[in-house]
């Protein structure tokens, strides 16, 4: 009976010692901590994943390429900057050089033809030179300078009947319409009067392939064309 005890008492002092070395032990935290780290990279690859194909909806459309300018439309900005000085007369003959060409070329494609001079017509419509001021001493091209415009008066001044001023043809009680002498094209138009009345000063200048090439008209209430 003895025995039996100091077996027992032997043996449960063994399992006491082992369990308190068992509670002393770090525990093994290898897996989960394994295993957290392969959810933080997961996660990671997914952030970096979405971050690489992440594309901005406006990036994947293609701009248009931008409209290229027609040579009517560079000579409209060409005779802008003649007309507030921004363009010097040596520079501004070398473009002008360049332009008409292109013009020319222009016109044809559009199907523009030349007109003989017995087929211009005169530009205020149902007037005729009776109507120019002065009979056409009015004119005087002396001095003048497109490039500086120099005082001058290269130009005819054309009345239509109208006494009250209010714009209507006092004998057809309709407005008047100015029209192109021949066939041409429009290559600048250019607001440019009075703080007053800016609408009544539109300015038009038409090319055409046969001399005199360019004419203007000026002082109008409307345009019905475009450059």
């Amino acid at each position: 009976m003895t025995n039996f005890k100091l077996v027992f008492y032997c043996l449960f002092c063994f399992l006491l010692a082992l369990s308190a070395k068992a509670g002393n032990m770090p525990k093994d935290t290898s897996v989960i901590s394994n295993y957290k780290k392969l959810v933080y990279q997961d996660k990671l690859n997914r952030a970096k994943s979405a971050k690489l194909n992440f594309v901005p909806i406006l990036s994947t459309i293609t701009p248009l390429p931008p409209r290229r300018k027609t040579p009517c439309e560079m000579f409209n900005e060409f005779n802008n900057l003649v007309h507030t000085g921004l363009l010097d007369e040596y520079h501004g003959k070398e473009q002008l050089r360049y332009l008409i060409p292109l013009i020319e070329t222009y016109y044809y494609a559009k199907g523009g033809i030349n007109y003989a001079q017995e087929g211009w017509v005169f530009p205020v419509q149902n007037y005729n030179k009776n109507a120019i001021g002065g009979h056409g001493s009015g004119f005087k091209s002396g001095g003048y300078n497109y490039f500086t415009r120099q005082v001058a008066h290269p130009a005819h001044d054309i009345f239509m009947n109208d006494n009250d001023q209010d714009e209507i043809d006092d004998r057809t009680l309709q407005p008047v319409n100015v029209l192109s002498i021949s066939g041409g094209i429009v290559v600048a138009a250019e607001p440019f009067g009075t703080a007053a009345a800016p609408e009544k000063a539109v300015f038009i200048c038409g090319y055409t392939t046969l001399p005199p090439n360019a004419y203007f008209t000026m002082h109008t209430t409307a345009i019905c064309v475009l450059v």
